[in-house]
């Protein structure tokens, strides 16, 4: 032979089937580690947008910040969309439960929050005392307004934290403009209004005259000693400092608290690394079946060339050769492949929802300002590239060595392997077919195994990112805020208990779960409205007890059993709401689980510690110590029944309208009740996680397409190099349609060892993925319908790809089939 090079060609030439199965196999997975270096960018920025949208594009505000402050952080170097907002007052909204904040804001302070300053009609405030309110706000406040129109608000100012008593005013503003309805605000009871530059300095008073400033940091190295060496500059206490941490979740960034409010989007590049590496392991398995099926198969040859003079590493070399020619084509194919096809995945997800949702005017924007956003990601494509190449090379390693040292006596002799039989006990066969398929399982193990590992990877992908793909939506963090489909909420007298039993009654409603509340002071506490032998740790905080149902109570607390849940109605139990730390200088009341306490001689064991915010809608979660028990124990302790807040879900989504209509109604039949549907909330949280879905769905379909087509690679090579025993078989009198069933019974095997191992795998990481951005190890509810579908999948794939060789396999001559050199 005149060099490596020339043989290996000629193999690769001549060996048609096994170099065009190789090739998909390399060029699929090029293309999906190439998928995912573009999706990483693309999904992570996605990710961001819809962070941005919800909680305003800045990394940390500093409130109550004086002018020489403001001056003092805005020299700071490495600081960018510094925007300066200051606090006129707030509102509540009469018969809502929402309360508007008036913000005036200067123009980099807009840009920060585009969420809450689009206009739907008239303009932005320019002046003193002009305003801007979002429409359905106005409509709350029973206003029907035409821009120019002047608006009579009654507001309250105060400091975060003082002695000083708030500030209330009435002022009148000009309507100049109405803004599109956030209804996002809605989750935590607060919607934003506009006023004009200059309103704050006519109206408030010098010591009511603060600011709040946004900004973001350039260099995220070091962050969290960045921050607190401004805040030491500029003197400002903890509650002074406020952290987007939705946003710097989002971005992966440690700040401190970020174990109390992390929202999972943080791994999603490890994540995506990870499903790469299973992948890459699925396709590796496929091109190292194939060659070794295609050494042993040649093993004469190399026997040959052995005898003739070959040495063990020249053969080496002309597998290692053939594997190269194959990825010089394979790999620039892929690259090609999975750049399309992430092009047009994204291009299918920002063409189908509204853009506004994520900040940008049109598709096509949204579409730049992603990519503008995901420039540099060549590096990871050529990375992907490369780990595609290193993946076949180890692939074709254990084939390659196999070749090396083989024996030419044992290699020329045809004999590759020591049979070796055990005795085992005659039984009854009941089906040939299954039984013979069986045996071919057995009789050669490691192909088995290689088989099957191959569709393990396949489905284990599928099913792991099925189930972790609702952790990428951002709006999740916000969803806990709210509760039901409707909320009716009453923090002074309450509502009856009739209202359930009339909620019930309707077919539409799914299920309905209440809260009950009272708040008591210190104060209070000392004056005897409550007993209690806690011992505050801090003056300000607050004493609560609330109710809630059996329901709402297994939402707190999951892992609940039945004696436990007995020791809850019994009042033997409680779950606890510790208070934050606001201060530095005093500590905060601080409850472990199995503590005890005493509220009015009655004396609970604290079975759990939430850390979950129950308040009633509208008023905000006030610091303090939650004592959160079962409903019969709240009146028990309180001498009050009456319900605080009744949320209601609902069966059917079309039917909307009646049961608002029953809300409405019971909300007018109990004085001093509000009402509020969060189905425009629902819709606004949805579309902000809809593009990033399509994205997913796209990423998994194009895994599920890889699998689908390892799956029919890994059979079809099965089958194709065992013709010589097909038609030994047909040779003996097997008709078939007995030899369609042995070989299908094999596929079944194949599909079904393999759906149930990857099914289970394919569980466990999306556990440990979940645990990589949520910080903790929770057990989900088992995904039943992606492990389902991708058992059905993988063993009808199995079927058909058994079907089609066998198709073409039956149609040649016995004599064909026995003597065919592949």
């Amino acid at each position: 032979m005149r060099t490596y090079l020339s043989l290996a060609y000629k193999e690769v030439k001549k060996q048609k089937l096994t170099t065009f199965l190789i090739i998909v196999a390399i060029m699929m997975s090029t293309a999906m580690t190439t998928v995912i270096g573009k999706s990483i960018g693309v999904m992570k920025n996605l990710m961001v947008e819809q962070a941005h949208s919800l909680n305003g594009d800045r990394h940390v505000t500093f409130h109550e910040l004086d002018e020489q402050q403001i001056e003092h952080l805005k020299s700071k170097e490495g600081l960018s969309q510094i925007g300066v907002i200051k606090t006129l007052g707030t509102m509540n909204i009469k018969d809502s439960g929402i309360s508007m904040v008036v913000r005036e804001n200067d123009k980099a302070s807009i840009k920060n929050y585009p969420n809450v300053s689009r206009v739907k009609l008239g303009r932005i405030p320019k002046a003193a005392r002009e305003i801007a309110l979002d429409e359905n706000t106005l409509k709350l406040m029973g206003i029907s307004p035409d821009i120019g129109d002047k608006i009579l608000l009654d507001l309250s100012v105060s400091s975060l934290k003082g002695s000083e008593p708030p500030f209330n005013f009435s002022s009148e503003y000009t309507l100049s403009g109405i803004l599109e309805s956030d209804y996002l605000g809605y989750a935590n009871g607060i919607v934003t209004a506009i006023a004009g530059p200059g309103t704050v300095n006519d109206l408030l008073p010098d010591k009511y005259n603060f600011a709040s400033v946004d900004f973001k940091v350039s260099d995220f190295r070091d962050f969290q000693n960045k921050i607190n060496s401004m805040a030491s500059d500029l003197n400002l206490k903890e509650h002074q400092i406020q952290y987007n941490w939705i946003y710097l979740n989002t971005l992966g960034i440690d700040y401190k608290g970020k174990d109390l409010e992390d929202n999972g989007a943080a791994g999603i590049a490890d994540i995506a690394v990870f499903m790469g590496i299973l992948v890459l392991l699925a396709a590796g398995l496929v091109v190292y079946n194939i060659l070794k099926i295609s050494v042993v198969k040649k093993i004469k040859e190399y026997g040959i060339l052995r005898a003739i003079g070959a040495e063990p590493n020249q053969l080496y070399k002309i597998i290692i050769v053939q594997i190269f020619l194959l990825c010089a084509i394979a790999i620039p194919m892929g690259v090609v492949v999975g750049v399309l096809s992430a092009n047009t995945i994204t291009a299918a997800a920002t063409s189908m929802i509204n853009p506004e949702v994520f900040l940008a005017n049109s598709s096509e924007q949204l579409s730049e300002l992603i990519h503008e956003n995901a420039k540099g990601y060549s590096t990871p494509l050529l990375l992907g590239t490369g780990v595609s190449l290193v993946f076949s090379f180890l692939a074709a390693l254990p084939s390659a060595i196999y070749a090396a040292k083989v024996s030419p006596k044992i290699a020329m002799a045809g004999v590759s392997q020591t049979i070796k039989r055990k005795n085992s006990k005659s039984k009854e066969i009941i089906n040939i077919a299954r039984h013979l398929a069986w045996l071919n399982l057995k009789r050669n193990r490691g192909r088995t195994i290689i088989t099957i590992l191959s569709l393990f990877m396949s489905i284990t992908v599928f099913v792991a990112l099925k189930s972790f793909s609702s952790n990428l939506d951002i709006s999740n963090a916000v969803k806990d805020f709210k509760m039901g489909d409707f909320s009716i909420s009453n923090e002074t007298v309450g509502i009856k208990k009739e209202a359930l039993k009339e909620l019930y009654q309707y077919n539409n409603v799914e299920r309905v779960s209440f809260v009950k509340y009272s708040m008591y002071t210190q104060k209070q506490i000392e004056q005897g409205e409550l007993t209690t032998d806690i011992s505050f740790g801090n003056p300000s905080e607050t004493f609560k007890i609330i109710g809630i149902d059996q329901q709402y109570l297994k939402e707190l607390y999951p892992d609940i059993t039945a004696r436990q849940l007995a020791d809850f109605k019994s009042g033997k139990l409680c779950i606890i709401k510790n208070p934050m730390a606001i201060s530095s200088e005093l500590k905060s009341t601080s409850l472990k689980q199995g503590d005890r306490l005493k509220i009015n001689d009655r004396e609970l064991t604290v079975q759990a510690i939430t850390g979950k915010a129950v308040s009633i809608q509208g008023t905000g979660w006030v610091n303090g110590i939650d004592v959160i028990v079962y409903d019969n124990v709240y009146d028990e302790l309180t001498g009050k029944n009456s319900l605080n807040q009744i949320n209601t879900y609902i069966k059917d989504y079309s039917k909307l309208e009646e049961v608002q209509s029953i809300v409405e109604r019971i909300s007018k039949d109990n004085p001093g009740s509000r009402w509020l549907s969060y189905s425009e909330t629902d819709r606004q949280m949805q579309e902000s996680f809809a593009q990033t879905r399509v994205l997913a769905w796209g990423f998994i379909l194009f895994v599920t397409l890889i699998g689908v087509l390892n799956i029919i690679n890994t059979t079809y090579t099965n089958i194709h190099t065992r013709i010589n025993e097909i038609g030994m078989q047909r040779a003996i009198g097997m008709d078939n349609k007995s030899l369609y069933k042995v070989f299908l019974w094999e596929g079944a095997y194949y599909g079904i060892l393999a759906a149930i191992s990857g099914s289970i795998a394919g569980y466990i990481i999306s556990i440990f993925m979940s645990s990589a951005a949520t910080g903790q190890i929770e057990f989900s509810n088992l995904p039943i319908i992606p492990i389902l579908s991708g058992s059905v999948l993988s063993v009808a794939v199995c079927l058909i790809a058994t079907v089609i060789p066998l198709g073409k396999i039956k149609s040649m001559s016995i004599v064909e089939s026995i003597d065919i050199i592949s």
